[in-house]
């Protein structure tokens, strides 16, 4: 009779419905995702993230983060979707006072958060103190969707 070892044994692979005996998963039933493909990631498009600052028909601000700045723009102006945001709503139209492009969705959400928390006068100022931050009025690009030129801050 062979030692047994006080080891546990490792649990079987777990196979997905429908898939070949050799492609196991992992002990956890889920696959390796998408990007655990060689290859993949480089075919995924490059998203960008954006945070952003309007200026308010009333003069407020509004800060937020997006990954398509002319989308969001034109949603936030009331365009075909209407889905901005509902502060932003009632008070149309919205000009975009400043953005500085992040490296992802998480930096884009951390300097979201640290544009929100500094004092009215500071937001504008600390947003274009980031690197490759733009200007409402130098952004070309992106018009508003009421087709008066953007810029202009409080």
């Amino acid at each position: 009779m062979p030692a047994r070892s006080n080891m546990p044994e490792s649990p079987p692979a777990i196979r997905g419905k429908g898939e070949p005996k050799g492609e196991a998963k992992g002990a956890s039933g889920r696959g390796a995702g998408p990007l655990a493909r060689p290859g993949l990631a480089a075919m995924l498009p490059n998203m960008s993230w954006h945070v952003y600052l309007l200026t308010c028909a009333d003069g407020t601000l509004y800060c937020g983060v997006t990954s398509d700045l002319a989308r969001r723009l034109a949603e936030h102006n009331g365009g075909a979707s209407g889905a901005g945001a509902k502060y932003t709503r009632a008070r149309r139209p919205v000009a975009l006072a400043a953005h500085a492009p992040c490296a992802d969705k998480s930096a884009a959400l951390r300097l979201e958060l640290a544009v929100k928390k500094r004092p009215r006068a500071a937001k504008l100022v600390f947003l274009l103190g980031q690197p490759d931050a733009v200007a409402g009025a130098e952004q070309a690009a992106v018009p508003s969707a009421a087709g008066t030129p953007t810029g202009g801050a409080a």
